[in-house]
């Protein structure tokens, strides 16, 4: 608010000066050669003011512009929308108190002049909300589908694709990050939900409980992945396949439009199952699950078709021959029929049943998959008697699903939103003393709880990160500290766990305070973990690496880096000297550690930076020879790992151009060298 009053004070004093400015005697005509164009005085009067306002806009103009080549990330910079509003606002009060002034005081304002007053009140707000009120418009026209104009309707396409050309953190899931350009994790983790799920039971099993204790398998976790196994990932891992394949996102948004408004009233129906007081009425819940259903198999088929039709068999049937083979039987083929006519048949007369006889009821595959599908979601949003009510939101897999899907289709907000409510949900539901009671006996639970609230932290870092990482989205501050502080708290949720693993726990003592960077190329992993045990602490150590690089990645790119940089610069010092040979086979270990590197030289620079004017010149070489050595050191372990993700000859053009991890870092360790150069000479002068 303080830069749109400024800007807007500035522009009302412009304005006043040149409008009481003594300008040449009047003239009533305007020349053009031999031709006179006459004018009244009220249409010079009105000249007058028109080339008053330009002069103002061109000096709004010029100052914005010299200022982002002089200092793009500075004040200004980060408050250009109240600016902008406050050059405009400023002439137009300018001439709005000049009518008031020389209106007679005997009458009753104009109707323009109260509009008017109306119209700067309005302006005024949303210059003083600046660009949290840009974003809200940006929000809504976002979600902006559709607009009807008397008879006419013109609809529009979600987009908002993020860019991909970043290093971002890596989820705890640990399945493989293929994506096509211009594509989103969403998706993917969608498609893999059953392996997310599965990786958490492993973790829960054999990572943290006592070595000494036997621990059984988990009748919720084991029920969600068997659904999300047999309903959820079967057709979206088909669309993942299409979506690598084609790179086509029209098609991909406008099924999962579709999944995503499924997923709203399900989740509506289970907070009306699950609430307190007015419980949903059985019969209507049983009539809303059977038509949640019903629009997933219909919307499934689809899509399935679309699909089918659009690759042909042999490309597509792979990746989604276990969902086709629900509807499509193998053992049910007759032998005289080809089997790309068998699926494009016994599919389209699935989808008829949808199309031709909307109201008649259900029978057969469709039939059995909707009573399926029905009394599977019954089960799981059913209230629980023996611990807390919640439904399918006492597991974060719904939450995850959801978000995934909001992801995908570009509206991060609600993706934020949806994982930031259920931890909210865990917070309240974790207060009550029956629950705090309940942990006291069964110490597994508060371990399972934890550990969830870890997942979902995790799962919002990559998210947001996304967001943050679009070139489109201008994120506000607040976004940024608050993804500061989840990036944190998991960080810190990671590395509690990561003390039970022997490897770690010798590297965290390595380096407690600040310390000589020791640059150590992995070699073989030492530890006495069990080999199951010790595959699962690899990938959470890789995750916890890749939460390090990205919190300082981002705490140097936020605007209040001065307050944070010494803790920062600390942090960053002790990552470079992990040892990353009990990282993970892919991606690769030596890969991460040269993206610990890239943060070692990241912070480097911009610590410098920050401390021109206090520390002397010996200081600045020191720091920045470090830099320096770590980046080409990072460079060199990573250069055969980048060469051959380059060697792409003889592949489709979306795998050849897709983008390499290991890549990435050699890139952006190529620039951070340059950056280096330059901090010595600017440092220098």
């Amino acid at each position: 608010m303080t830069a749109f009053i400024l800007s807007a004070t500035i522009a009302f004093a412009l304005y006043e000066l040149l409008a009481f400015t003594e300008w040449p005697v009047n003239q009533s005509f305007i020349s053009f050669c031999r031709v006179t164009l006459g004018l009244s005085e009220a249409t010079t009067r009105t000249l007058r003011k028109v080339v008053v306002i330009m002069i103002v806009i061109l000096v709004l103009l010029t100052v914005l512009t010299i200022h982002d080549f002089a200092s793009p990330v500075s004040a200004l910079a980060r408050n250009q929308v109240n600016i902008i509003f406050g050059f405009v606002f400023g002439p137009l009060f300018a001439i709005w108190v000049n009518s008031v002034v020389v209106h007679s005081s005997g009458e009753d304002l104009t109707r323009g002049q109260i509009f008017g007053a109306i119209g700067l009140v309005i302006l005024f707000a949303f210059g003083a909300v600046g660009s949290e009120g840009s974003g809200l418009i940006r929000l809504f026209v976002r979600n902006l589908t559709s607009l009807k104009l008397g008879v006419a309707e013109l609809s529009f396409a979600t987009r908002e694709q993020g860019g991909r050309e970043r290093l971002a953190s890596t989820g705890i899931a640990g399945t493989s990050s293929t994506y096509v350009q211009g594509g989103s994790t969403g998706l993917q983790n969608l498609a893999y939900l059953d392996t997310i799920i599965e990786r958490d039971q492993d973790y829960l099993k054999t990572a943290f409980a006592p070595k000494s204790q036997t621990v059984p398998d988990d009748d919720d976790l084991r029920r969600s992945a068997q659904f999300a196994k047999s309903t959820i990932t079967p057709p979206l891992k088909c669309l993942f396949a299409w979506f690598e394949q084609t790179a086509d996102s029209g098609p991909v948004e406008k099924y999962l439009s579709v999944y995503s408004d499924t997923f709203r009233r399900l989740d509506a129906l289970n907070a009306g199952a699950n609430a307190a007081v007015g419980s949903l009425d059985p019969l209507a819940r049983e009539r809303g699950l059977n038509e949640v259903s019903s629009d997933f198999v219909r919307n499934g088929l689809h899509m399935a078709l679309d699909i089918f039709r659009s690759t042909g068999a042999a490309s597509v049937l792979p990746p989604c021959g276990e969902w086709f083979e629900i509807y499509c039987p193998s053992r049910e083929k007759p032998p005289t029929t080809d089997q790309e006519g068998y699926i494009n048949g016994c599919l389209q007369e699935a989808l008829d049943q949808f199309i031709d006889k909307a109201e008649a009821p259900k029978t057969g595959k469709v039939l059995e998959r909707i009573t399926y599908l029905a009394d599977n979601l019954d089960e799981m949003i059913e209230p629980r008697r023996s611990r807390s009510p919640g439904g399918l939101e006492v597991l974060p897999y719904f939450a995850v699903a959801r978000a995934s899907l909001m992801t995908q289709l570009g509206q991060h907000e609600a993706a934020a939103a949806i994982l930031d409510d259920w931890l909210s949900a865990r917070r309240g539901e974790n207060e009550r003393p029956q629950r705090q009671a309940a942990y006291q006996v069964f110490p597994a639970l508060q371990r399972k709880d934890d550990w969830f609230a870890l997942r979902v932290r995790s799962m919002l870092v990559v998210y947001v990160e996304e967001w943050l990482a679009d070139n489109k989205a201008k994120v506000a501050t607040v976004v940024q500290t608050e993804h500061l502080r989840n990036l944190q708290a998991t960080i810190d949720g990671i590395r509690a766990r990561l003390r039970k693993a022997d490897f770690f726990e010798k590297l965290s003592d390595a380096c407690r305070t600040k310390c000589e960077p020791v640059f150590k190329r992995p070699t073989i992993c030492e530890s006495d973990e069990p080999l199951a045990r010790l595959k699962l602490w690899q990938r959470l150590y890789s995750s916890y690496v890749t939460m390090e690089y990205t919190y300082i990645h981002r705490t140097i790119e936020h605007p209040d880096y001065a307050k944070l940089a010494e803790a920062v610069n600390d942090e960053a010092r002790k990552l470079a000297n992990f040892d990353l040979s009990c990282g993970t086979d892919q991606p690769p270990a030596k890969v991460l550690y040269a993206q610990s590197l890239l943060a070692f030289a990241e912070n480097a620079v911009a610590y410098s930076r920050l401390r021109a004017k206090i520390d002397d010149q010996a200081t600045h070489q020191k720091r920045l020879n470090e830099a320096e050595r770590a980046a080409k050191f990072g460079l060199q372990i990573v250069d055969d790992t980048a060469r051959e993700d380059q060697e792409r000859s003889g592949k489709p053009y979306l795998a050849r151009i897709a983008p390499s991890f290991a890549v990435g870092v050699q890139e952006q360790l190529k620039l951070q060298i340059a950056k280096i150069d330059k901090a010595r000479t600017d440092l220098a002068e």
